[in-house]
């Protein structure tokens, strides 16, 4: 099932496709996404980057090569969310929530091109590590996003 959502969801490149994991009714995924959206490009990528420092054995230039392609990918993901719709997607409303369907696809070739990228930054073993762990990854990553999002609220005047 395909949950329409609110343009809160714009900057969550990383919870896209993998948030449905997360939260099991609707209600649960879009209150867990309005939360993400509070969250930075650099510091979703910066969480990703930590947790594959973390659980991947990585060289210092593969650790560099992974942040520059996670933050690429996390600013192209929320470029992607933050598009204004075509007109011909809005006027008359003819096809509700085409919008989002045409940013979801966007987005999950975006996923496509970050992997594939990935591969030739990683070795073999580590690449199908990676995949092995990518449910995990997320999260974690997101975990570690909502967690520092809550301390900044509780820190704040």
């Amino acid at each position: 099932m395909i949950v329409f959502l609110s343009r809160q969801f714009a900057a969550c490149l990383l919870s896209l496709l993998f948030v449905t994991a997360l939260a099991p009714s609707a209600h649960a995924q879009a209150e867990l996404l309005t939360k993400l959206a509070k969250t930075t490009p650099e510091q979703r990528a910066t969480a990703q980057t930590d947790y594959m420092r973390e659980h991947l054995t990585l060289s210092e230039a593969q650790v560099e090569a992974v942040a520059s392609l996670n933050l690429d990918s996390a600013r192209k993901g929320d470029r992607i969310w933050r598009k204004r719709a075509p007109r011909h997607l809005t006027q008359g409303n003819l096809l509700p929530g085409a919008d989002q369907l045409r940013k979801i696809g966007e987005l999950q070739k975006l996923g496509r091109r970050h992997d594939s990228r990935l591969s030739r930054i990683l070795d073999t073993e580590q690449f199908d590590a990676y995949e092995a762990m990518k449910s995990s990854m997320t999260e974690a990553v997101v975990r570690s996003l909502l967690a520092s999002t809550a301390q900044e609220q509780e820190a704040a005047p």
